[in-house]
């Protein structure tokens, strides 16, 4: 059975808000949108929001950052479709949704949907712009397998267990040496935090993820275990307390689900809300179905 063969792939642009888009990003975005609707593809998008960084160096610079709920959306949905993230512009995610702005508390888009999802930036368009050769990169990457299975360290959230770094060579053996160098092997991993990510021995949940394209249990997971003082562990839209000896369960698509045997769970001591005020565009467009929580 081919990868992916029972999902629709998704094109999934993050674009600047309506104001700061020009006239050749939109022309862009329109014939993508139109192409991959032709193809019976799905396609969403997401605006960005301009936010000014308040602490350091470069305080007072304004970075274009994806909406909390939007990141786990986004997050969420390459588990689930083959996906072409397509940025306008220099979009990136906050770390800590939680926290004050600040560059290092920020993730480029690019770094945040590596290995899940195939990242094309939409650059300058002209009059010979054309949608099918632009996309052609996706094609082959959707007909192919990036990731050896579960014990594969490009399955887990790298956000989360490992946000101070920028993991680009996990597919080649001294990438793969070096992230186990600093967070241990399939068995014995650790996040920055050194709280344990344990392979468990029963697995919760009915639904299955895929990582490109490859189908991985339904119900897999880590248990995550805190073995020392008290620490904070951080979604794109979440922030959950651990004390010392407590645990929960994180997916691949870094949901995250309460310890739900005789130990002590973590807690979920923040979660984003949607902004009123936040820009959507794309109402009509087709979309892929959120996931329920676990």
């Amino acid at each position: 059975m081919p990868p992916w063969s029972n999902a629709k792939p998704l094109i999934f642009f993050v674009a600047p808000p309506k104001r700061k888009e020009n006239s050749q990003q939109e022309q862009g975005r329109r014939s993508v949108q139109t192409w991959a609707e032709r193809q019976d593809w799905l396609v969403r998008t997401r605006r960005t929001v301009d936010t000014r960084v308040l602490e350091g160096e470069n305080s007072g610079r304004i970075l274009e950052l994806i909406e909390p709920l939007d990141a786990n959306d986004l997050y969420q949905v390459i588990h689930r479709h083959p996906t072409a993230v397509i940025q306008i512009g220099d979009p990136a995610i906050r770390l800590n949704p939680s926290a004050a702005v600040t560059m290092r508390n920020t993730k480029k888009l690019q770094r945040f949907v590596r290995y899940k999802a195939f990242w094309l930036p939409l650059g300058r368009v002209d009059s010979n712009f054309d949608p099918k050769v632009f996309l052609e990169g996706f094609s082959s990457w959707m007909n192919s397998t990036d990731c050896a299975g579960e014990r594969d360290a490009r399955c887990m959230p790298l956000h989360v267990i490992s946000p101070n770094h920028d993991w680009s060579d996990l597919h080649i053996d001294t990438g793969i040496t070096e992230f186990e160098k600093v967070h241990g092997r399939a068995t014995k991993r650790t996040d920055e935090d050194g709280r344990q990510w344990n392979t468990p021995n029963a697995l919760h949940g009915r639904e299955k993820t895929t990582v490109a394209g490859v189908d991985l249990r339904a119900g897999f997971h880590w248990d995550v275990v805190s073995s020392n003082d008290a620490s904070s562990l951080h979604t794109s839209s979440e922030v959950w307390k651990f004390a010392r000896n407590s645990y929960c369960n994180v997916y691949p698509d870094a949901s995250v689900r309460r310890g739900q045997s005789a130990g002590k769970s973590a807690k979920l001591v923040w979660q984003a809300e949607r902004p009123a005020t936040t820009q959507k565009s794309g109402s009509k467009n087709r979309t892929a179905k959120r996931p329920r929580r676990r």
